[in-house]
């Protein structure tokens, strides 16, 4: 696929396959089109050479979790960690149930009855990703997802993403983290718009 803003060529001729039951991680400098990649996936950016194909659907359901992603603040974590599958039409108590699981795995189950706005940074990231790991989408995105979390919060967030590839998401993630690269099952290489280089199964 290829992207350009203007004329500044952004994805350039970018072919590649994101496998089902896999992290996936891409790095790149700034500007070097991780984030228009993720939005291509997404649907939200559209290219002007190429076709983005998702195998077994249609136009599949995608949760993109951004840095930073907003929370209703008044409501309480679970409420939070309910949003997205409620919005899908999940069945109320499956959804309880699921995020209640997912909140006990990023280690804030335990604040389930409390207001997001009372929440630490790295908790209400924690909370982003129970939301994600609730709605159960075949693919999960997220843009930077452990920027500007302590240490531990960063270990927690990147264990969650693997469990939810464990049960069968493609896991995408946009990162200049490392760290979390080198715990993904892949690694992918974005320079000058083109995936220069991959590693891992």
């Amino acid at each position: 696929m290829t992207v350009t803003f203007g004329q500044r060529t952004v994805l350039d001729a970018l072919s590649e396959t994101f496998p089902a039951g896999r992290t996936s991680a891409v790095l790149g400098p700034s500007g070097s089109g991780k984030s228009t990649l993720l939005g291509v996936i997404a649907g939200r950016v559209r290219p002007q050479g190429g076709v983005v194909y998702y195998h077994g659907f249609e136009r599949p359901d995608i949760e993109w979790l951004v840095q930073s992603t907003p929370l209703l603040a008044r409501r309480t974590v679970l409420d939070n960690a309910c949003l997205s599958a409620a919005a899908r039409g999940r069945p109320d108590a499956e959804t309880t149930s699921r995020a209640l699981d997912a909140l006990s795995l990023v280690g804030i189950k335990a604040l389930a009855g409390t207001a997001a706005f009372k929440l630490s940074g790295g908790e209400k990231q924690r909370v982003a990703i129970a939301r994600a790991m609730t709605a159960a989408t075949p693919i999960l995105l997220a843009d930077e997802p452990t920027a500007s979390l302590d240490p531990a919060s960063r270990e927690i967030v990147t264990e969650s993403l693997r469990v939810a590839a464990a049960n069968g998401a493609a896991v995408i993630l946009a990162t200049h983290d490392e760290f979390v690269a080198e715990r993904c099952d892949r690694q992918l290489h974005l320079v000058d718009g083109r995936i220069a280089e991959v590693s891992g199964k």
